[in-house]
């Protein structure tokens, strides 16, 4: 599993582009998979965000936080998993930490 720390800035939308490897350097086939991301304050605490946006093409997972959520940040410092499915089977491709840049112009 891989971990990848992101900065999001609060209020501006967010957009990300990722493509997951195999250990021959071949891009995972992420057809028929169902991502789920979510973003907790800590990994025991409620849920702030989850992503319901993803495309996969191309063996690109590419999802986006428009400004109305990335608004519901209000921490400096969250954590995430980022997670495939299918058939019964989870694979988590990524986690770590979400470093939220607060807004400075109102």
């Amino acid at each position: 599993m891989n971990e990848y720390t992101i900065h999001i800035d609060r209020g501006a939308t967010y957009n990300c582009c990722l493509t997951f490897f195999n250990d021959d350097d071949t891009p995972i086939d992420l057809t028929g998979y169902v991502p789920q991301l979510e973003i907790r304050e800590n990994p025991n605490t409620p849920l702030i965000l989850a992503c319901t946006n993803f495309v996969i093409l191309n063996n690109k997972l590419t999802f986006e936080f428009s400004p109305t959520d990335t608004d519901l940040l209000d921490v400096d410092l969250a954590y995430y998993n980022l997670d495939v499915s299918m058939l019964g089977t989870n694979i988590r491709l990524l986690r770590g930490k979400v470093v939220i840049v607060q807004n400075i112009n109102k």
